[in-house]
């Protein structure tokens, strides 16, 4: 069995416990990249990290991973009504809307600099996709209007920018 150590200190139970997983989420993994990574300055998280929680490398924010992150905390509130969980999410998402997008042209910049500033002008289809997966999240636990817009306005540019309208599906 390829996960045999996982499997040996698990038992099948656990492992199909709703319950489990959700104290995985709330007790061991958002306490310490709340504790380590949020950048209360911006609402960010810095993403290049070691396992000492020390930044490894360039200190780029990339959106696709900021918006997992709305989407953990999101996700953290829906389980637990926890408010600090909404106000992490709220602070994500205000970071997404005042860095991440693109005023000018729509869509989400792949890539940040520490500062906000787009590290290039490059907008991938991945990383539209992986914002509207953190947006959507928050959207349902909040049914902010603001947020179902920039979904909406998301979408329409993956129809109108990446759609292959002679094979289907979308280009990146």
């Amino acid at each position: 069995m390829l996960f045999s150590s996982c499997y040996e200190r698990q038992s099948s139970n656990q492992i199909l416990d709703g319950e489990y997983w959700k104290n995985q989420a709330l007790l061991e993994i958002l306490p310490p990249w709340t504790k380590h990574d949020f950048d209360p300055g911006q609402g960010s998280f810095r993403c290049n990290l070691d396992a000492k929680w020390l930044l490894n490398g360039d200190d780029i924010r990339y959106s696709s991973m900021i918006s997992r992150h709305l989407f953990s905390y999101s996700a953290a509130y829906l389980m637990s009504g926890e408010e600090p969980h909404l106000e992490k999410a709220m602070a994500i998402k205000n970071y997404l809307l005042q860095y991440a997008w693109d005023k000018v042209n729509g869509g989400w910049f792949d890539a940040l600099l520490p500062s906000g500033d787009p590290n290039e002008y490059i907008k991938s289809t991945f990383v539209q996709v992986y914002v509207i997966t953190g947006l959507t999240m928050y959207y349902t636990i909040t049914h902010d209007p603001e947020i179902l817009r920039y979904i909406d306005k998301t979408n329409d540019l993956l129809e109108l920018k990446a759609w292959d309208s002679k094979l289907g599906g979308y280009f990146d």
